[in-house]
């Protein structure tokens, strides 16, 4: 659901409810004039009366809609027997301050992020005062024919489109994502095995590969060599004889990730040295990289390292991996 309010006729918009909650309060002694609408309300109303939880509560009454209408069609036939209610639309009191009327916004505005528009302020729309049949199946009713009730319904629905993933991809943390946000970014990495995902009900992080909806949807599999985490620091040199010393998070037998580093792209090659408390001595390597992220995130191949400098990184996943096992793509 998208708000807008509106301030000295001028319209702003549209704004998802945490956008909204932000823009509201950077208004400062002008939300006292300005004004808030979204779909489905007849009118505007006080932006200073505006709340987050209000927001929600009308997004749920809407989903309850939505799901009324669906299910109205296939609820008519045993609906028939019942006793049709009345209800009777009321008109409103006046208000104490004058309002404007609800704008007449074109469909292609709602795709506009916070663009400013100027709108023809239509007049109030009149309310009917007709008596109108309303026939609503009982839960019971929807029970019947979903296998759940019309809460549990509407609150998955809610649930599925309101929830967002705490993500980190290569130890790093991103911007909190939707399913759909996780699916396109997962889509864009050429190592997904370096994303892991919060999971809320058992309180751990889990890589990618344990979510299979997301999986399958992405027709991905396993990497061979799994990536761990690793305390570990990277010194040597790049292109040019650049000098690079870089924190080392991630290692596996195919490759290492590094962080905070913005010097290198795609195609890079580097060679040093891996230290860490874990090996006894320092790991020399190359590296050709095949990630480059905006956060400074690098993921590289290795392009040679010794048969010895393999077999620390073999026992260090074997010690440390926490049962992740490697798999064949």
């Amino acid at each position: 659901m998208k708000w807008f309010y509106t301030l000295r006729n001028h319209v702003k918009g549209p704004f998802g409810n945490d956008e909204f909650e932000i823009a509201l309060k950077n208004l400062g002694a002008d939300l006292k004039e300005a004004f808030v609408w979204t779909r489905g309300k007849a009118e505007w109303s006080e932006a200073e009366r505006w709340t987050i939880a209000d927001a929600e509560k009308i997004e749920a009454q809407a989903h309850s809609v939505a799901i009324m209408q669906t299910l109205a069609p296939a609820l008519a036939a045993p609906a028939q027997n019942q006793q049709p209610a009345k209800a009777k639309a009321t008109t409103k009191p006046a208000q104490a301050v004058q309002k404007p009327a609800r704008p007449n916004l074109d469909p292609q505005a709602t795709n506009m992020s916070a663009a400013t528009l100027k709108v023809k302020m239509p007049s109030q729309p009149t309310l009917t005062t007709e008596p109108v049949d309303i026939i609503l199946p009982t839960d019971d009713e929807i029970t019947k024919l979903l296998g759940v009730s019309a809460i549990e319904v509407i609150e998955s629905i809610k649930q599925n489109a309101d929830e967002k993933f705490k993500v980190q991809f290569s130890g790093v943390d991103q911007p909190a994502m939707t399913k759909e946000e996780l699916i396109k970014f997962t889509a864009q990495q050429e190592d997904p095995s370096l994303i892991m995902v919060f999971d809320k009900k058992l309180k751990e992080w889990k890589d990618i590969y344990t979510f299979p909806d997301i999986i399958e949807k992405l027709g991905l599999s396993r990497r061979q060599n799994r990536r761990v985490t690793l305390l570990a620091n990277f010194k040597g040199k790049i292109k040019d004889d650049k000098e690079i010393n870089a924190r080392l998070t991630t290692i596996s037998l195919g490759g290492f990730g590094l962080t905070d580093v913005f010097d290198l792209k795609i195609g890079d090659t580097v060679q040093g040295q891996i230290s860490s408390p874990h090996f006894y001595a320092p790991l020399s390597i190359h590296g050709e990289v095949t990630y480059a992220g905006s956060h400074g995130s690098i993921g590289l191949k290795f392009t040679k390292i010794t048969d010895e400098g393999q077999a620390l990184v073999m026992d260090y996943i074997k010690k440390f991996g926490q049962g992740v096992k490697t798999e064949p793509v």
